[in-house]
């Protein structure tokens, strides 16, 4: 999921953030952690790394493209998907939750990278993220994540999962729809009410 057209609108936020946040190079990848839990930090970088070492197996060609496009990888508490594209950044972050959750292994994580790269290369293109283009935009880089998990050995029920992505309703993508999906997540992360005001208000302003 592409954040950066419609929620977070600049790179300065996720500039602030990288500042404090710990560096390492992982398989050539420049990637920043934001985690206070060493150990979950850890568990993160590797699942990191067995997930690019899976696209060096079976995704090499690939794998240039997505080097020449991502800048670098931040491992982030975001609550609200699995990874994001921020294109100011050339960034693609991933959810610390998600990227250490006990079901995310490698291929899964591979792929959210091939989304996100898709992303960033379709804006490089010039395709924007409005809402006219959300729901093609969308399908293309959950194509390629299909694309990628077709050829891995027993990946049956990753793509199974991926497929049932390209059949979501347009409507899905819309504005609207994305802002509440948005909000509810927020709200079951426990985040504080006026944080969920604070955006809620922030989106009505967008909107008016």
């Amino acid at each position: 999921m592409s954040l950066a057209s419609y929620l977070i609108p600049t790179g300065w936020p996720w500039r602030l953030v990288l500042y404090f946040a710990s560096r390492r190079d992982i398989r050539g990848f420049p990637v920043a952690i934001a985690a206070n839990d060493t150990a979950r930090a850890e568990l993160a970088c590797r699942n990191l790394d067995a997930a690019i070492a899976l696209l060096e197996t079976h995704y090499a060609r690939g794998l240039r493209h997505i080097r020449r496009q991502v800048q670098q990888l931040f491992v982030a508490p975001e609550p609200h998907y699995p990874a994001q594209w921020v294109d100011p950044l050339r960034m693609c972050v991933f959810s610390l939750a998600r990227l250490t959750a006990p079901d995310t292994d490698p291929a899964r994580v591979a792929s959210w990278l091939i989304h996100e790269a898709m992303h960033g290369r379709l804006a490089r293109w010039g395709i924007g993220y409005g809402e006219p283009m959300r729901h093609r935009v969308e399908l293309a880089c959950t194509k390629a994540q299909l694309d990628f998990v077709r050829q891995l050995p027993n990946a049956a029920e990753l793509c199974a999962a991926i497929e049932a992505q390209l059949q979501l309703p347009e409507p899905q993508w819309s504005d609207a729809a994305q802002r509440q999906l948005r909000l509810s997540r927020l709200r079951q992360t426990g985040a504080p009410a006026w944080v969920v005001r604070a955006l809620e208000f922030w989106y009505r302003r967008r909107a008016a």
